[in-house]
């Protein structure tokens, strides 16, 4: 019985994190047009069949997952609860790495954003105050506290490629 509720709870957040990870992913392509999916297969879904393409991905997916998980779970429930968190913890990895990685982005994006000379028109910055990414993260600190300080920015300009080279894949 301790075996079926761990494992059912676990299901539960792997439903959660996979929700986690298809919103972080929609965040990061949408506003980093830069940034790519790493996936090939959830990739190809993106680009063939849009946003709605890509949360079906994700959904079979976890539909699959919770399946093979549940069937397990009648034989060997040891195995199941360890499958289960195996699961959970690797999509934690990919959801944290998803949310450092915002993090970054937009870090980045506001430095770059302070350092600009001239000032930029007044309607590219209305475009990037409405941005619907909050400048801090609600659950983790804006810098770890090694990095308090204020990087020094020695460039102004850099070119287009130079960006693209700085923006890793979203996983």
């Amino acid at each position: 019985m301790y075996w079926k509720i761990f494992v059912l709870l676990g299901l539960g957040a792997f439903v959660l994190l996979s929700a986690a990870d298809w919103v972080f992913t929609f965040t990061l392509l949408r506003t980093h047009p830069h940034a790519i999916e790493s996936n090939p297969l959830a990739a190809a879904c993106l680009e063939q069949y849009g946003w709605n393409g890509l949360a079906v991905y994700k959904a079979f997916g976890v539909l699959a997952f919770g399946l093979s998980v549940t069937l397990l779970l009648r034989r060997r429930p040891s195995v199941a609860a360890g499958v289960v968190t195996l699961g959970c913890v690797t999509l934690l990895s990919v959801t944290t790495y998803s949310h450092q990685m915002l993090c970054t982005l937009n870090r980045e994006a506001r430095t770059l954003r302070e350092a600009e000379w001239p000032s930029p028109a007044p309607s590219e910055t209305a475009a990037v105050e409405e941005s619907p990414i909050p400048d801090r993260c609600w659950f983790a600190d804006e810098l770890p506290p090694e990095k308090k300080s204020r990087p020094t920015i020695t460039t102004v300009q850099t070119s287009h490629r130079q960006r693209e080279a700085r923006l890793p894949a979203v996983r």
